[in-house]
């Protein structure tokens, strides 16, 4: 009696709605998914008001999206006769856990090696420039308008000793060092990168780091001859390009690669061939899959795929082994916002939509349309509680961890003006404008909209004065 009131459309919230939406175009897989989102939610019912926003969520959109993915991604794999699937530190994480959960659910007759392998970008960027010939200055630069002098070349290892004599040649001084940069400043920021002295100590530290990345990469079975792919979130395709040069070191060819998205334009760097680039969602770079506006999926799946772990900044010999050595960073924000709850909330909707594999038709994970309208209905129309709930998350928006932020700042008079100058209202790298909006009250809400608005037309107007001077 329990399970049917379960599923009577009075007790379902909209995100399993959602999913009962497009039980036609998903042979009926799409309710079942929807079964699993309400008995992980209803196991849940004595908490508080709070935690209950980050259970509904994480059951209701990013359980259903991630597991789509892994299923994906396992049967992509399976398809393609690979023996070993490695999950990319740190969003690997909670990705592993759930391929533990679904694989001998819904392929109990294989038997595949799910391996977690630490990696990151500062990890394997600075190491790959022994081969590759992409610019160094762009990885440095990334994130810009969160970094100081020394989080840009902390990014390549360099300290103030090693740049101190070359600041002045571009406005700089020892002062600078920890501000945060300018707008203004991006010009002489990247000519400072591209110094022939501040290149040469970059070639010099990815030498000094080669070996020891070889060598995790052998201890990690990663130039074994054996049939393997990767998984990562993606995106821009930096670290699987790092990848792929690195292992080009040891005469190993390009391995397939399982992103979730891919974000890019045709023309840049960063292993484009779809035969080793497979993608669930999206691929800019192809013109295919889910339709990307402007939203933050990157943001979300992100955030969802948060760990408990510091980041990896390289790795070290010890006693025989080859070990990661971590970077500092804030791991306590994201356990007192609630992160141990989300994940154990992921995974168990992963275990109860694992009971349920026998009902699933194949393929067994959703379209990416479903996965996009679970995602964008949260991106975009968030209701009070979850924005202020979720928009509090802390998340690291700095390649080094040496900058942290939140979905929704504070807002201060500064914010609505940066807003109608530039189209975003906060310096920090990830803002979340439906959500500013449903977080706060109705006059907040209208002048946000209003400088939103504002921006949206001068861009428009200029637009048109621009053509008209053509």
């Amino acid at each position: 009696m329990k399970k049917q009131e379960t599923l009577h459309a009075g007790s379902l919230n909209r995100y399993e709605n959602i999913l009962n939406s497009f039980a036609e175009s998903t042979s009926g897989n799409s309710s079942i998914f929807s079964e699993a989102a309400v008995q992980t939610r209803l196991e849940k019912n004595s908490i508080s008001a709070r935690d209950m926003e980050i259970v509904s969520i994480s059951s209701g959109v990013a359980g259903p999206v991630l597991c789509s993915y892994v299923l994906w991604t396992l049967g992509q794999a399976i398809e393609m006769g690979l023996k070993r699937l490695y999950f990319i530190a740190r969003d690997g994480e909670i990705l592993l856990e759930i391929a533990r959960r679904l694989l001998p659910a819904f392929w109990p007759e294989v038997s595949m090696d799910l391996r977690y392998l630490w990696g990151s970008r500062q990890a394997w960027m600075l190491p790959s420039f022994v081969v590759s010939k992409r610019d160094t200055s762009r990885y440095m630069i990334n994130y810009y308008q969160n970094s100081s002098l020394k989080a840009i070349l902390a990014r390549v290892k360099l300290t103030l000793p090693d740049c101190e004599a070359v600041l002045p040649k571009y406005g700089f001084k020892v002062e600078n060092w920890e501000r945060k940069l300018g707008r203004m400043e991006l010009k002489s920021v990247m000519a400072l990168t591209m110094d022939p002295e501040i290149q040469t100590c970059i070639d010099n530290r990815a030498q000094e780091l080669i070996d020891d990345t070889l060598g995790y990469f052998a201890q990690e079975g990663l130039l074994q001859d054996i049939p393997y792919g990767m998984m990562d979130l993606g995106w821009a395709g930096g670290l699987k390009g790092a990848f792929e040069d690195i292992l080009s070191l040891r005469g190993k060819a390009p391995v397939p690669f399982f992103f979730f998205g891919r974000t890019g334009r045709i023309g840049q760097e960063c292993g484009d061939d779809q035969s080793v680039l497979r993608t669930y969602h999206f691929n800019t770079m192809k013109s295919i899959g889910v339709k990307r506006e402007d939203f933050g999926v990157n943001i979300l799946m992100e955030m969802f795929c948060a760990s408990h772990s510091k980041g990896l900044r390289q790795y070290e010999p010890i006693n025989g082994r080859y070990e990661p050595a971590f970077r500092e960073s804030n791991t306590e924000a994201p356990r007192e916002w609630g992160l141990e709850l989300m994940q154990k909330s992921i995974l168990r909707f992963a275990e109860n939509l694992a009971s349920l594999a026998s009902r699933l038709k194949a393929p067994t994970f959703l379209t990416p349309d479903a996965s996009d309208a679970l995602l964008r209905a949260f991106w975009t129309r968030p209701t009070q509680n979850e924005a202020r709930v979720w928009g509090q998350f802390p998340f690291e928006e700095d390649p080094t961890g040496s900058s942290h932020s939140c979905l929704i700042p504070p807002i201060k008079f500064i914010n609505f003006w940066r807003l109608l100058l530039y189209g975003r209202g906060f310096k920090e790298y990830s803002e979340w404008n439906r959500g500013v909006i449903a977080a706060h009250s109705p006059l907040v809400a209208f002048f946000w909209l209003l400088c939103m608005s504002g921006y949206k037309t001068r861009k428009v107007i200029q637009h048109v004065v621009l053509r008209r001077k053509i």
